[in-house]
């Protein structure tokens, strides 16, 4: 009997630590972070993925949650991280300062599929910025066209790893610049 109460309780334990792995959450790759960082001059070293952040992200970009715990350190390695930076880095040199952390939004709203085509990105730029000319907008658009077109290529790819970067990028940059 006691054997038997042992074995449940032991099973029952081993259940719940499994159970529990399932959920856990992962660690940002510190060198993106750095990188993202220097770029739109911000102090955060470390960005965590809670377990309902991996389960959420996952869900985005149609991968396994465990996807999302292998990319996430290795963000730095994927080749959607690469040329992330260099549209953030676009953003951030060719527009004006109050409006860049909404830029890179915006080109993460690609994720979301609520910008599909250039056409749409334009039109959602010129309705949030009314303040500037036709010209400025244009401008504006060429300067995030770059990272939402990385973005979107990634989102329709049939690799479950570019994938998981862009959403983790989009994820850490919103984390990073608000």
């Amino acid at each position: 009997m006691r054997k038997r109460i042992a074995g449940a309780a032991l099973a029952t334990v081993l259940g719940l630590t499994v159970a529990g792995c399932s959920g856990s959450g992962a660690k940002v790759s510190s060198t993106a972070i750095r990188d993202f960082a220097g770029i739109a001059r911000t102090n955060t070293r470390t960005i965590e993925l809670s377990g309902d952040d991996v389960s959420r992200l996952a869900d985005q970009a149609g991968v396994s949650d465990d996807v999302i715990r292998d990319v996430a350190p290795q963000l730095d390695q994927q080749s959607v991280w690469q040329a992330s930076l260099q549209g953030v880095r676009t953003i951030y040199e060719q527009t004006p300062e109050e409006i860049r952390s909404n830029l890179v939004g915006i080109a993460c709203d690609v994720a979301q599929g609520d910008i599909t085509t250039v056409d749409e990105l334009y039109a959602n730029i010129a309705q949030r910025f009314k303040v500037y000319s036709e010209g400025e907008i244009a401008g504006i658009v060429d300067s995030v066209a770059g990272l939402w077109s990385e973005l979107d290529e990634a989102f329709r790819s049939s690799s479950p790893e570019a994938r998981a970067g862009a959403v983790i990028a989009c994820f850490t940059a919103e984390q990073l610049v608000g």
